[in-house]
């Protein structure tokens, strides 16, 4: 009975992990959130993925619009230096032992060049994943 009760509980957790898996609240879910808020060029959704300190995020309505605009300028730099970003593409995921922070590695292919890039990431007071733009 107890090895019938084992393989039934392995079984279920298989598939509570399978359930679960390929939700953006992972560093790699998140990542990818972010680049194609990038190739949409959508300054609010790269705000919304941002990790911010404990009391130092934008808190009015104001200070996002105004960090959406400047994310909004920086792509439109981008974009104009590289082309468009035709494709990405995550590369790992690497989770720190605590499990609090990250670092994604990408490709991202523009018209005119292609970057690898590291993205760091952390779970805010809530759990989620967001990307660290900090130092």
């Amino acid at each position: 009975m107890k090895k019938l009760f084992g393989i039934l509980a392995a079984i279920a957790a298989m598939f509570l992990i399978t359930a679960c898996g390929g939700g953006s609240n992972t560093p790699k879910g998140t990542a990818e959130q972010f680049i194609k808020a990038m190739q949409a060029q959508d300054g609010e959704k790269i705000v919304s993925l941002l990790y911010f300190e404990e009391g130092k995020a934008p808190s009015t309505d104001d200070e996002k619009a105004q960090l959406a605009a400047l994310f909004d300028s920086k792509l439109k730099e981008t974009y104009k230096n590289n082309g468009e970003l035709k494709s990405y593409e995550i590369l790992s995921e690497e989770i720190s032992e605590d499990g609090k922070s990250a670092v994604v590695n990408t490709k991202v292919v523009f018209e005119k060049k292609t970057d690898e890039d590291r993205l760091k990431l952390k779970k805010d007071a809530d759990g989620n994943w967001k990307v660290d733009v900090g130092k």
